[in-house]
Parts: structure tokens; C-alpha cells; sequence
């Protein structure tokens, strides 16, 4: 046979139910400050990579200008500023480009007569050094640059502290040295 239990004892009392409800809270804002944290995580992972993407593509490109270029021209001071003049070898007609930089805007820029081309931001140091051939011709060209990432299209404020650096080199196929 079956006892039952009275009517007032049924059910949960209000102080259970108060520390069911505050437990169910700390695990809740546990998990949601988790999951915050990791997104924040793939966010900085998504910049540095978009970053590093792009600043590849524009280095690929400006290395990709010299290598083929009639003939170049570099001027400006260390740390301070660079102009790369060129003029490619395209066709139907070869066009004339200047890629330059300064310290100042932290950018890197490409004009070719008509239009000009913000390509790097937050390029904080352009090291060019370039190696002379027969005649004082430029005969091989390297580049370093120490960039920060973008912030991207989020609403947050460019990180600080959030740098890497790229190199690369390639020679003048016009003016390369016989061996």
C-alpha cells in the first residue's frame, strides 16, 4: 500500500529553488564568457591571417614589378621613405609605376600616372637594400617590412603590439650578372 505524503511537504522549497536558480546562472555565464573568450580568439586569428595575406599579395606584386621591370629606379632615405620607380615590360605599351613609402602615413602606395593605390597600411618599417651589377645598375632587389595587423571591418580599434615581419628578394631579370 501506498502512503502518501501531505500536501504542505510536496514539492520544493523557495531556498532550493533560489540555489537551483543562482547554480543554473554561474554555469551559464561560465559557458557564454567561454565562448566569448574564443571568439575573441578566432577574431585575432582571422586579422593576422587577412593581414598577412594581403601584405604577401602586395609584396608578391611589387617584387613581381621589379623582376621584370625595363628599368628601376630606387631613391629615399632609411627608415623615412622609399620610391621604387619602374617601367614594365607589359604589352601593348609598358606603363611607368612608383611605388613609394614614408614613415609618416605608415603606407604604401602605388601610382602609375593616373590613379593612386593605398596598398599596405600599418607598414611601420620598409628595409630595402638592393645589390648594383655592371655599370651601377640595380641588379637584384630585397625587401623587409614590419607590419601590424588590421583591425578588418569589426567595430574594435587596431590592436597594439600585433606585428610581423615579411621579407623577400628577387633579381632583375634584365640586369642580372653572368656568372
Amino acid at each position: 500500500m501506498k502512503t502518501r505524503r501531505p500536501s504542505s511537504q510536496a514539492g520544493f522549497t523557495l531556498f532550493e529553488v533560489l540555489l537551483a536558480a543562482s547554480m543554473t546562472m554561474i554555469v551559464m555565464f561560465g559557458a557564454l564568457y567561454t565562448t566569448t573568450e574564443n571568439f575573441e580568439v578566432v577574431r585575432e586569428g582571422d586579422r593576422r591571417t587577412q593581414s598577412n595575406v594581403a601584405v604577401r599579395r602586395a609584396m608578391d606584386r611589387l617584387l613581381k614589378d621589379c623582376r621584370y621591370a625595363n628599368w628601376l629606379q630606387v631613391q629615399g632615405e632609411p627608415n623615412e621613405e622609399w620610391t621604387i620607380a619602374l617601367q614594365t615590360a607589359g604589352e601593348p605599351e609598358p606603363s611607368q609605376l612608383a611605388w613609394t613609402w614614408n614613415s609618416e602615413e605608415s603606407c604604401l602606395k602605388l601610382t602609375d600616372g593616373e590613379s593612386e593605390e593605398r596598398v599596405v597600411e600599418n607598414l611601420n618599417n620598409f628595409k630595402l637594400t638592393y645589390l648594383l651589377g655592371e655599370g651601377d645598375v640595380i641588379s637584384q632587389i630585397s625587401l623587409h617590412w614590419s607590419v601590424g595587423v588590421s583591425s578588418g571591418f569589426e567595430a574594435t580599434p587596431n590592436p597594439t603590439g600585433l606585428d610581423f615581419e615579411l621579407a623577400g628578394s628577387t633579381w632583375i631579370r634584365k640586369n642580372v650578372p653572368s656568372f
